[in-house]
């Protein structure tokens, strides 16, 4: 049976806003993609005061780290939406995105949950998830790697 979708709004959408997330978001929103990023807004580091690892960043409070990405994407043109994502779901050409409230239509999708503990994954249909597509062959599907891509074909 197939499932059809009317146009997607984005080229791209983004769940998680962390460093990861975010720093998606900006390279796809330079190369002009649309991008939505989605996010519960409950960041896994919310009782850090400093973080440490990132480049340029090292000792910078997480909170503003984020902060300075959102306004950095709103030069683009990258959406920044705080909604916690139901569930996703293949179509014809797009994948279609299940939120509180709203649904998007996106050509593609990137995961960068920060679950915690990441044990529960937002229900997504077989065809985007495969037992790859969270981790590699050797990770256990307990413990989702923090990429994953899915693509509407």
């Amino acid at each position: 049976m197939s499932r059809e979708a009317t146009s997607p709004t984005w080229d791209c959408a983004i769940v998680g806003a962390g460093p990861a997330g975010l720093n998606a978001a900006l390279v796809l929103g330079r190369a002009r993609w649309r991008v939505l990023v989605l996010d519960n807004g409950a960041p896994r580091n919310y009782a850090t005061h400093e973080m440490h690892g990132v480049l340029g960043h090292d000792g910078l409070d997480p909170a503003e780290l984020r902060a300075r990405g959102r306004a950095e994407l709103a030069g683009y043109g990258v959406e920044v939406v705080t909604l916690e994502v139901q569930g996703a779901e293949a179509l014809d050409g797009a994948v279609r995105i299940t939120c509180a409230g709203r649904t998007e239509l996106a050509r593609t999708l990137l995961l960068f949950p920060h679950l915690t503990p990441p044990t529960s994954i937002p229900p997504c249909s077989s065809s985007i998830t495969s037992p790859a597509a969270w981790g590699s062959p050797n990770a256990s599907s307990r413990w989702p790697s923090s990429f994953s891509f899915a693509r509407a074909t």
